[in-house]
Formats: structure tokens, sequence, C-alpha cells
């Protein structure tokens, strides 16, 4: 539901164009682009619905909407080139946001910024964000800070290629909605991370490439009884936190590439892999087809600095055979510490060095008579 204290107070500082406007006490203010292009500098583009005037911007007390339904012309799409500052961002029914560069600013004190706020409009496609260059800036630090599909009617995919997030705040992969984030350049920073987090949401969050996610405490998986999925791919990303909790409808996936797969690096002893009441644990998935190394090789996950509370991945005890490992088997007290999750590598048996070595020696004669 929007909120009436929901406001955006845009103002791009390339161009030198304040879009505060007169401040008009709680009206409900939509980007339609009337003018026909996507600019939310163009002031032809906003509509006042409580006013019934176009080409007014939105007050400083007024709740502003980018609503793909309402779109006058053209597709439902806007972009950011620009470095702006709002009070809160709302995104709906289909729309589009290209951000390729500027700083897009949340300031702090507003309603945050939520992307999927709703899709009540049935011939409305999926919202996307997709940051490609520039930054998003999020300056309040609480849990409503950054919201990526808010409404159980919201499907979003936020596409991140380029550029960086700043959240004081949390941001919420899928609050009630079902969100896809794929994650394969820039940074990501924030306070904390939920990935799924009530049900009936859906989370995902893919990494990839070089992407660099950094959480200052927790990243935490469908905790609220949504479902969630945190796909990590190749060697080259970069992934830190204070700690984890994963709970029973989540599933964490290691895709290795020719060099392996990236650890996750926990700062703190935070491992919480079990449903709220320890019955049901979270899912591990591995595939390491494209890995070259050897078999012999042990393979880091999680590099922990202290002991968990004991939590294991579902199916998965001290000692079992992980599935898409070539045999490897799994411990949660790994490392020179004892204290990580590392697939052991998988040692020939001495017969079986045995039997090798005699093979070898089989071929060699052959080919030297």
């Amino acid at each position: 539901m929007l909120r009436k204290r929901c406001l955006l107070t845009l103002s791009a500082t390339a161009l030198g164009c304040a879009l505060s406007g007169a401040n008009v006490s709680a009206d409900l203010v939509f980007f339609e682009n009337h003018v026909g292009d996507n600019e939310l500098t163009t002031l032809g583009n906003w509509y006042n619905a409580t006013t019934d005037t176009i080409g007014v911007p939105p007050g400083g007390t007024d709740l502003a909407v980018i609503d793909g339904a309402r779109f006058a012309s053209g597709p439902r799409s806007v972009t950011i080139d620009n470095d702006y500052s709002v009070d809160a961002l709302r995104t709906m029914n289909g729309a589009i946001v290209n951000h390729v560069s500027g700083t897009l600013t949340a300031l702090a004190g507003g309603d945050g910024t939520w992307l999927g706020e709703f899709k009540n409009d049935p011939t409305a496609g999926d919202m996307e964000y997709n940051l490609s260059g520039g930054a998003i800036v999020i300056q309040d630090n609480n849990d409503d800070a950054f919201q990526i599909g808010r409404a159980p009617t919201a499907t979003i995919a936020f596409n991140m290629t380029g550029g960086t997030i700043d959240n004081a705040g949390v941001t919420h992969v899928g609050l009630d909605g079902t969100t896809i984030f794929n994650h394969s350049s820039g940074t990501h920073s924030a306070w904390y991370v939920h990935i799924g987090r009530f049900g009936p949401s859906s989370g995902t969050l893919n990494l990839s490439g070089d992407a660099k996610l950094e959480v200052d405490e927790l990243l935490i998986m469908s905790d609220g009884g949504g479902v969630s999925k945190l796909s990590i791919e190749g060697s080259n990303v970069d992934i830190d936190a204070k700690g984890l909790v994963f709970r029973d409808n989540a599933t964490v996936e290691f895709i290795a590439d020719e060099n392996g797969v990236s650890a996750v690096d926990l700062s703190s002893d935070i491992r919480d892999f079990w449903s709220g009441d320890m019955t049901v644990a979270a899912s591990l998935v591995i595939d390491l087809s494209a890995y070259t190394g050897s078999l012999s090789d042990d393979i880091l996950l999680f590099d922990s600095n202290g002991l968990s509370n004991g939590s294991m991945f579902d199916g998965l005890a001290e000692g079992a055979v992980v599935a898409g490992t070539g045999g490897r088997t799994i411990t949660y007290v790994g490392g020179a510490d004892g204290f990580d999750v590392v697939l052991k590598g998988v040692i020939p048996e001495p017969a079986s060095l045995v039997l090798l070595g005699l093979g070898s020696l089989a071929v060699f004669a052959r080919r030297q008579s």
C-alpha cells in the first residue's frame, strides 16, 4: 500500500535544474511522459493527480511514483543519466529504469527506495532496474531503506552490470514479491541483505563475473518464510559478510569455472544454516563440471573466523559426499583454524595408485615393443 508520507524531490545538479517545485502538501504525482521522452528532468512528464495538473513536479511532502501503467506513450521506461536527490522513490506496473550514469541519492529521513511497489495493471509487464553505471546511494540506516520486489504481485529483475550501490540500510531482494538480482560487475554494499524475506516472496541473488558484495552485518535468506537462492558463479566474485543466517527455504549454489569457486569470506563466527526450530537446514548445490584442477584439490566454500552453532546443510552431515563434486566430502571444521566449510579432495587409495602405476608401465612397454 502506498503511504501518503512518500515523497520525491528530484534535482538534476548536472543540468542545474531543480525539480522540487511548489510545495503542495500530500499531492499524488506520477511520471507519465506526456512530452514523449523518458527524461525525469522534463517538467511536462509529471502529472499531479490531486490537482489534475500536467507540468508540476512533486513537492516536498508529495508522493511520487514512476508508474508504467500511466505512461502516455512509448515504452514504460525512464533514463537516469544525471545526479538526482530523492526523499523516496517508487516504481510499479512494468516500469523500467535504465541507470547509465550519475548518482541517485535517497536522502536520510525519507520513506525509502522501493522498486516493484505494485502490479495492479493486468497489461503491465515485469519491472526492471538496469544499473550499468553511476551509483545508488541510500542514506537511511533502517529496514525500509532499499526494497526490490515490494508487493506480492510484483515481479522485478534488477540487473547490475556496473556502477555501485552504497546502502546504509537493509537491501531486500524479494520482500513480498518475486525478485531476480543479477549482479555481474560493480560493488554493492549494505548494512544487511535479506533474500526472499517473507512468504510468499521469492528472491534470487546471482553473483558472477567480478561482482563485489559487501555486507556489514548479516546475509540472511528466507528468514520470514520466503523462498531464496544465492548463486555464486566463477572464481572472481568477491563476497564478504560478518555472518550468515540461511533458513530451510534457502538454497546456496556454487558454480565453478576452470579455476574453481568464489568462497564466502566471513569476519565473525555467525554461521547458521538451520530453520528457526533447528530441524530443517538450507540446501547446498555444487557444480564443478568446468573445474580443470585435480580431483585431490580441497575447495573452500566459507572462510569463517570462528565456530558456528553446529548447523549443517540439508542432508550433508560432517564427512558426507556432496553431489556434483566428483566424490568430494564436506567438512565444517576445515582450514588451518578448523572453522571453514570445505569440500575435501578425493585421495586415491594405495591399491588404486599401484594399479594406476602398473597400467602406465604396461602402456609404456607396449610403446617400446
